[in-house]
């Protein structure tokens, strides 16, 4: 009996009917042909990844991969086409893949391959599929864009209970980063490199590494996971679990406990002596950059164990001889970009075939090797490359093999840039070991993890002063650096600018000495030139790191110097912004307010802690200009723009000042102003220092005294008398 289901290719209208056909075929398949799983169940193991292309036509789009792994000795041809599910895309319901390649991985030499394998033969192959380059737009959810491949059904295996009732699934995960939208692409997901070993001995030790390959060098994490099917849970055989799927000490307390390197991914085991039969594992693989995870891929393998003839023992791998650096132990080593990392490994095999030795098979595997294993300059995903000596993979022979790695790092290893200020990038390299045992040959792997570290990142230095030219020209000074924290990495202090405190800022400038704490932002930068109409925000960033990759984010915003002026009657309103907020500790409490009239001398005629001012000194008029200084310890001055005012101040206005008094003051609230028996007042008016009136009074009846009572807050203000003889302006203090 044959169930049949034809669809429209990117049918968006069939789509709900779509989703559930597809989600329950297995269920449907599994009713009707009586759980006869023989068609179906030939497939034991899998994986789904995707590339993001970043060069040629395609760039920006993703290409999805299906990775299958056929059991030969079951009968079954695999469809040329398949197709995933995608869940949480506004658009694709399904991604559709093509075969690519099609190749036997049984490992050779014990004579069964997939072309001669008959029912029982520990053959294996691997199926490749690929989509069509895609544009796969949009922002994730927060749980991402689930990737999903069911067909029923699952092989048989002894930890899962009844397996060929349930639908095979492999899953993987795209998360959203930084509200990015996929198009253009951003990540190619973590992939396995290293096929999986089909047949072991029973009693071997079982070490086996999938060579996880993230061409991004995001952190990975390794964890075991829960088989999974399309509707519902996976019932696993007593004893067993996601988590401990080989047999362990739950079941017999003589047994070993598997374990799973969580950094590495190394899964290992030692197989008890007798124990035949087929274990399901599921591994996850968790991708993060700056923290946020990127992406979830899930592994799924079956792993078959077989009495053999004789016991045989996998090859013994030594521990790493470095010689560079000099201090490193063990299998993992870090380095500083631009050093170099030297040593040998060796793998031996004691065990004979017969009367003869047993041959090892070396390979050794990670993007970042050199074209034949001797290339320093091409053939790695980031030259310099990694390169081997004496026994060069791939080899074979009687052991022991050594083999000497040499890789000279620099900053081009370090995936640094201003979005996370990645401090390092971890490489794995991955040697393995295979004896010609048959038909379980014995594997060992071992990773070698290099850690490349980055220059560190120098800190942004401390701003100190601005101060504005009379043609509006900037100039920013800042306290460089500390000596102890200047490094190599150094690249150039970086100058933005914005005329809001809230930005976006734009680079106006560089100054690539790190002994440098001086810039000039002329008028005639194109663009982006000062204004000299309200304040100007600056920040000053170091770029450092690998390449000057990295500009910091520790930058502190300062403005300059802002004054306005107003003019009354024979007072000058003097406001202003602060050179920041609060003030630097560096910076003098006082500010020095300059005056010049009509032309004159500079003259300092005040100094004073906060940010208004009021002159009512004037006794001439004309052109009046002032401006601001406030001095730091660096030593530098930061200097605010000129501000003008006109003074109408005739002899009568000067000789108006001098016939006018108020008392007291200071005073609590009330005071009397006094005039000689000429002058008149008709009425008056308080104004503060920003030149808002807050009190206003007409006098029906003159008289040279009379008391104002202000029920004004404590502060400064001003008093505005209207005479016959003109405007009067006494500053007044309320306590």
């Amino acid at each position: 009996m044959v169930l049949r289901l034809t669809l429209a290719r990117n049918s968006i209208p069939m789509q709900t009917l779509l989703n559930y056909s597809l989600r329950s075929l297995c269920t449907i398949l599994v009713i009707v042909l009586n759980f006869n799983s023989a068609s179906a169940s030939h497939i034991i193991g899998g994986e789904i990844y995707w590339d993001c292309i970043t060069e040629g036509a395609n760039a920006g789009k993703l290409r999805f991969y299906l990775k299958l792994y056929r059991d030969c000795s079951q009968n079954t041809a695999v469809n040329s086409t398949q197709e995933l599910i995608i869940d949480g895309h506004p658009i694709y319901s399904f991604i559709y893949l093509s075969l690519v390649s099609q190749s036997d991985v049984t490992p050779p030499g014990c004579g069964f391959s997939c072309a001669s394998a008959t029912q029982g033969s520990p053959a294996l192959e691997e199926y490749v599929f690929a989509s069509e380059p895609m544009i796969l737009s949009g922002t994730p959810p927060q749980q991402g864009y689930q990737l999903t491949y069911n067909r029923c059904c699952r092989a048989n295996c002894t930890n899962i209970q009844i397996a060929q009732n349930y639908t095979f699934k492999l899953s993987a995960t795209m998360y959203p980063v930084n509200d990015q939208s996929f198009y253009p692409c951003y990540d190619s997901s973590p992939r396995s490199a290293e096929p999986p070993i089909n047949v072991l001995c029973a009693g071997q030790e079982f070490r086996y590494n999938a060579n996880i390959v993230d061409p991004n060098v995001d952190s990975l994490s390794y964890a075991f996971v829960n088989a999974a099917q399309d509707n519902g849970t996976v019932l696993y055989s007593s004893g067993y679990s996601g988590t401990a799927p080989f047999p362990g000490p739950d079941i017999n307390p003589n047994y070993d406990e598997v374990t799973l390197d969580p950094v590495t991914g190394q899964i290992e085991y030692d197989f008890p002596l007798g124990l035949q039969g087929k274990w399901n594992t599921v591994t996850a693989v968790e991708a993060w950059r700056c923290g946020q995870i990127v992406s979830r891929n899930v592994f799924d393998m079956i792993w078959s164990v077989m009495p053999c003839s004789d016991p045989n023992t996998i090859p013994q791998i030594s521990v790493p001889t470095w010689i560079s650096p000099a201090t490193a132990q063990g299998y993992a080593v870090t380095v500083r970009a631009g050093e170099v990392v030297n040593f040998t490994i060796e793998g031996a095999d004691l065990d004979m075939n017969g009367s003869d030795p047993q041959i090892i098979e070396f390979v050794a595997s990670s993007p970042q090797f050199g074209a034949y294993y001797t290339n320093a300059d091409s053939g790695c995903a980031n030259p310099p490359c990694a390169t081997l000596a004496g026994s060069v993979s791939p080899t074979q022979g009687v052991g022991p093999l050594t083999t000497t790695f040499n890789w000279q790092t620099d900053c081009s290893h370090v995936l640094q840039g201003d979005m996370c200020n990645t401090p390092s990038s971890t490489y794995n390299f991955q040697f393995r070991y295979r004896d010609n045992f048959c038909p379980g040959q014995g594997t060992n792997f071992v990773n070698v993890a290099v850690t490349v570290l980055a220059d560190s990142i120098m800190p942004s230095p401390n701003p100190r002063c601005l101060s504005v030219a009379d043609d509006g020209a900037v100039t920013i000074a800042w306290e460089p650096v500390p000596e102890n924290l200047v490094l190599e990495s150094f690249s150039e202090y970086v100058i933005l600018h914005q005329y809001t405190a809230n930005g976006p800022y734009h680079e106006v400038g560089i100054v690539d000495s790190v002994d440098g704490g001086l810039f000039v932002h002329e008028m005639t930068t194109p663009g982006v030139s000062p204004s000299v109409t309200v304040a100007n925000y600056y920040s000053v960033r170091t770029r450092s790191g690998c390449n000057g990759a990295v500009l910091s984010d520790d930058a502190t915003t300062f403005a300059s110097i802002r004054l306005s002026v107003q003019s009354l009657g024979t007072s000058a309103i003097l406001s202003w912004t602060p050179l920041s907020q609060p003030g630097f500790p560096t910076s003098d409490v006082m500010y020095r307010i300059y005056r010049q009239i009509s032309g004159g001398a500079w003259e300092l005629i005040a100094t004073f802690s906060g940010l208004s001012f009021t002159d009512d000194a004037m006794t001439e008029g004309g052109l009046v200009r002032y401006r601001i200084e406030l001095s730091d310890s660096l030593p530098c001055v930061s200097v605010s723009n000129v501000a003008e005012a006109s003074f109408n101040i005739g002899i009568g206005e000067s000789m108006l000042d001098r016939q006018i008094a108020v008392s007291p003051n200071p005073t609590k609230g009330a005071f009397i102003v006094s005039t000689t028996p000429n002058i008149v007042v008709s009425n008056w008016e308080m104004i503060d220092l920003s030149g808002k009136v807050l009190l206003r009074t007409t006098r029906l009846a003159t008289t040279d005294k009379f008391e104002v009572e202000t029920g004004l807050l404590p502060g400064v203000y001003l008093l505005r008398l209207f005479t016959n003889s003109g405007v009067a302006v006494r500053r007044i203090v309320l306590l």
